[in-house]
């Protein structure tokens, strides 16, 4: 819209330049799952050890930011392994 209404670009050309960009970045777009799968796990575990430390002890804050960055990190590196076999797994059979 600010390309066309305020600079006066021509919309045709430049619906038809924006899909021609998109179609060439497919191959970048095969990500698929894993960066909602390492947002999700991420989440989870940070409120989680949150939850877990702060409801034990009033000074845990520190603990459950330590123990939730640990366990992220550990769990996005198992999961990332496994979602990078996924798909290496369903060519193969």
């Amino acid at each position: 819209m600010v390309a066309v209404v305020l600079m006066g670009a021509n919309p045709v050309t430049y619906l038809n330049r924006t899909f021609q960009y998109m179609d060439n970045q497919r191959p970048h777009l095969r990500a698929g799952p894993r960066p909602g799968c390492f947002g999700f796990l991420l989440s989870s575990i940070g409120c989680l050890q949150g939850f877990l430390h702060l409801r034990r002890r009033r000074g845990g804050g520190g603990r459950s930011t330590t123990a939730a960055v640990v366990v992220a990190s550990m769990a996005i590196l198992i999961s990332d392994f496994f979602l990078t076999r996924l798909p290496l797994l369903r060519t193969r059979s």
